[in-house]
């Protein structure tokens, strides 16, 4: 997804936006940010350590980021609650910027409401700008970014705030050992006759399901527990899971190398919903953002033991949307929940590394 450029005047519509741009309000963290000219690039937030020896070695893996992403220079952000708690990590960055010969521009320390600059003597302590006092923040606004209190808040957006209903988990467990298990998603439920002009297999069930779904079919109530058992169920089989991934996020994926089957149904059920939401929607921003609210529902709906892959699939698309820590968050839950799930570990990759999605520039 093309990001829109964000251009920044100095440290203070920097330090104002980065909690729109995170998507919530760092606290004991680093944030290491890279600027290409006045642009922003690549943001990373890491928890503060007090160890030299941890700190080590999370400035060993962001090291590599930093040479791939070459930017004219980078910006080292402390926020602290206790001074000189972000120290550690800071300072084994910018010792690690140095024999990478990257521009470090420089090191701030954020404490409430107040920066420092620890480079810069003509800035002793300054307060950081409202966000109506910057005008970079409105165009994250208006790309449906809000920032949250605290990255746990963000954490809840995709975590349950009630108990899945009883037996949800019992009936996609049946559901999966039948159908994906049986390998029977591409079989025929109902054979072609009684105007039916093919046969009717259990994706077109499931793909008609989520079809309702992203079209919003249930924004306004509740979804009946079959129709909830089928969109969880239904990412539990691969190829099915991934063409959803592919519609959502067009060219993260190659469609050709799903079963033509099954891509021919993803265009009969989700490509006409999507071209009429276009159709809908102010803009495409107003669109991806109204998809994500979708799938973080279902992400609320889901019994743990069914939870990773619509996580996964959530945190795909955050990612393919530029979105780094609200895909963290997704994919931290779906490995908490199910350590081994492959696709989760991938995409962990992609975030470890800093790469991005197709088509992704400086925002």
């Amino acid at each position: 997804m093309q990001q829109q450029k964000i251009s920044l005047s100095g440290p203070p519509d920097l330090l104002a936006v980065l909690p729109y741009h995170l998507g919530f309000h760092p606290t004991r963290s680093v944030v290491v940010v890279c600027l290409h000219q006045k642009q922003l690039g690549l943001v990373a937030r890491y928890d503060a350590v007090s160890e030299l020896s941890a700190a080590a070695a999370v400035a060993a893996s962001v090291l590599p980021v930093l040479r791939r992403e070459a930017p004219s220079g980078v910006m080292l952000i402390g926020y602290e609650e206790e001074p000189g708690e972000s120290a550690p990590l800071s300072e084994a960055i910018a010792a690690g910027l140095a024999l990478e010969r990257i521009s470090l521009i420089d090191r701030i320390v954020v404490r409430g409401d107040r920066w420092t600059g620890l480079m810069c003597t003509c800035c002793p302590d300054e307060p950081v700008p409202a966000p109506h006092e910057v005008g970079a923040v409105a165009t994250y606004v208006g790309l449906g970014r809000a920032a949250l209190a605290s990255r746990d808040e963000l954490a809840a957006t995709i975590r349950p705030s009630t108990p899945a209903p009883p037996g949800l988990c019992e009936a996609i467990d049946a559901w999966v050992d039948e159908v994906v298990d049986g390998d029977r998603l591409l079989a025929a439920v109902h054979p072609p006759g009684s105007g039916l002009h093919r046969p009717i297999t259990w994706a077109d069930y499931c793909l008609a399901v989520w079809a309702d779904f992203l079209a919003g079919h249930f924004d306004d109530r509740a979804v009946p527990e079959r129709q909830l058992c089928l969109l969880l169920g239904s990412l539990r089989h691969r190829s099915l899971r991934d063409g959803i991934i592919a519609v959502l996020c067009p060219g993260s994926l190659e469609l050709d190398l799903l079963d033509s089957r099954l891509v021919a149904l993803l265009d009969d059920h989700l490509e006409p919903v999507l071209e009429d939401l276009e159709d809908e929607e102010a803009s495409d921003e107003d669109l991806r953002a109204m998809l994500r609210s979708r799938l973080e529902r279902l992400c609320r709906l889901a019994p743990d033991a069914h939870a990773a892959p619509i996580l996964t699939v959530t945190g795909a698309q955050a990612w393919f949307d530029g979105d780094g820590a609200g895909a963290r968050v997704a994919i931290d839950r779906a490995l908490e929940v199910e350590p081994g799930h492959v696709l989760a570990r991938l995409v962990e990759q992609l975030l470890d590394l800093g790469v991005r999605p197709p088509g992704c520039t400086a925002a």
